[in-house]
């Protein structure tokens, strides 16, 4: 293949490719029991199946002087909004009511 061909199939392909942090709608995930564990890990599976860790991911702590989850890798999951084993869709608001770790 010439320069040419090559840089018009990488633009092809490019252009066929979901715009990067794009989510798929309408695509399922099974929920795992994030309960007991590190809120920076329950955030990061979340991700890593197409959540938007900024818009889609709610971190809400239930201290009572220890009111916003600043550093998720010093908190515990102890709630989560969707339960245990049900499937929902990528993109949903997932809710995570946490402690913060002694």
């Amino acid at each position: 293949m010439s320069p040419t061909q090559t840089a018009a199939a990488k633009a092809s392909r490019e252009a066929a490719a979901p715009p990067a942090g794009k989510q798929e709608s309408g695509r399922l995930v099974k929920l795992p029991d994030f309960k007991g564990q590190n809120a920076s890990i329950a955030r990061q599976w979340l991700v890593d199946r197409g959540w938007n860790e900024f818009t889609d991911i709610k971190l809400g702590s239930q201290d009572r002087y220890d009111t916003m989850v600043l550093l998720p890798e010093n908190w515990t999951v102890t709630k989560q909004s969707h339960k245990v084993g049900s499937s929902v869709e990528v993109g949903t608001t997932i809710v995570l009511t946490c402690t913060k770790a002694s």
